[in-house]
């Protein structure tokens, strides 16, 4: 997926933990993996992937940055102490 693919290259660039969230159940019932170039993917399973990732910031306990163009998914990630920005801030735009 392009989105895992972005999340690689931001893993590349900063080290940093990066989790992509999605609405969805996993292959073989699985609620996530890990890729090769160490982004966890995460299958909300039986809840909405924007609840899960306010869930991920709240108990998460380090600083954390939510991207997200979803306001909703900024304004309460943010009560949960996170920073947040919008998905166009910090993917590469595509060459034509």
């Amino acid at each position: 997926s392009s989105v895992i693919l972005e999340a690689s290259s931001m893993r590349r660039r900063s080290g940093a933990r990066v989790m992509v969230v999605f609405d969805a159940v996993g292959v073989d019932g699985r609620s996530g993996f890990v890729t090769d170039n160490g982004v966890e993917v995460i299958f909300a399973m039986d809840r909405l992937a924007d609840d899960e990732v306010v869930a991920i910031a709240a108990a998460s306990g380090e600083s954390v940055v939510v991207i997200s163009n979803d306001r909703d998914v900024r304004e309460r990630a943010s009560l949960e102490g996170a920073v947040t920005l919008w998905s166009t801030a910090v993917v590469a735009p595509s060459n034509p």
